[in-house]
């Protein structure tokens, strides 16, 4: 259900003028929000979230400065601070962020974070049903593409047209499977999902099934690629390229063959269907 944090903010930027300090959004991708005063709370955070604080403990640098640092362990996705009037971010803790690539934000003590609040979360739920109907609508077409029905408008409302290319890529990593799951396999499925703007991530069985459409294709088998060079404990299937719609499932088929063969009968962990 991620948004990326540049998509968000041009949202409130012109209605709410809250103000972007580093050079830019660095391409971070927010899952949820939350509003923080202090540092206790960032073990309680799961990752992505947009930080909300109202400046009231921001009494030196150094606290900003710790803070960052512990908003940046946890995986926030960046910080937007009230600010009283006049007071500015030094420029050092400015190219500190740019440095660690970490969003920062400012806005009025007199901006309405509720309101910008719900804006929000409106845009993130809106995004998750759109992820959740098409994750629904990629499974329906790979297992019951006789049924268009289910999934053809959910596609074409989304910018998956009939006549488009598509190839299907089926990848797992079970070697890092842990009782608390598979950290591994959830940072590569975050790094496809914002690559992916015309495509589909979804995780099944402890596979990440992952549907690219039109010219975003070399881009992501690239990627894959690269994944499957650094570590010989992430296997890929890649299938064919397929020239419509209703195909899909061929192309899922032969990328999960491709991908069963990388685990047992030829000894390389990525394996395009056409090699």
């Amino acid at each position: 259900m991620a948004v990326e944090l540049k998509d968000l903010y041009a949202e409130i930027q012109p209605i709410y003028g809250v103000k972007l300090h580093t050079h830019s959004c660095f391409g971070k991708v927010i899952g949820w929000i939350h509003t923080a005063e202090g540092p206790d709370f960032a073990p309680l955070l799961g990752g992505d979230e947009l930080i909300f604080n109202s400046g009231l403990h921001y009494t030196s640098d150094k606290w900003l400065k710790d803070f960052i640092d512990v908003l940046v362990r946890a995986r926030a996705g960046g910080l937007i601070v009230s600010l009283h009037d006049g007071k500015e971010y030094p420029q050092e803790i400015i190219d500190y962020c740019n440095q660690i690539k970490f969003p920062l934000f400012s806005a009025s003590r007199n901006t309405p974070y509720i309101d910008i609040v719900r804006m929000f979360s409106e845009i993130l739920l809106r995004n998750e049903q759109r992820d959740t109907n098409l994750t629904t609508a990629l499974k329906n077409a790979i297992y019951y593409p006789q049924n268009e029905e289910v999934y053809l408008s959910h596609f074409e409302s989304s910018g998956f047209f009939r006549d488009m290319e598509y190839v299907v890529v089926v990848l797992s990593c079970h070697a890092y499977d842990t009782e608390k799951g598979n950290e591994t396999l959830e940072e590569i499925e975050k790094r496809l999902h914002h690559m992916l703007r015309n495509g589909i991530v979804y995780k099944e069985k402890g596979r990440l099934i992952i549907l690219i459409a039109g010219a975003r294709r070399a881009q992501v088998e690239n990627e894959v690629r690269k994944l499957c060079s650094r570590d010989d404990n992430i296997y890929a299937g890649i299938g064919p390229i397929v020239e419509n719609i209703w195909n899909i499932h061929q192309s899922y088929e032969k990328a999960y063959t491709a991908y069963q063969l990388t685990k047992t009968a030829i000894p390389t962990n990525i394996l395009h269907y056409d090699e």
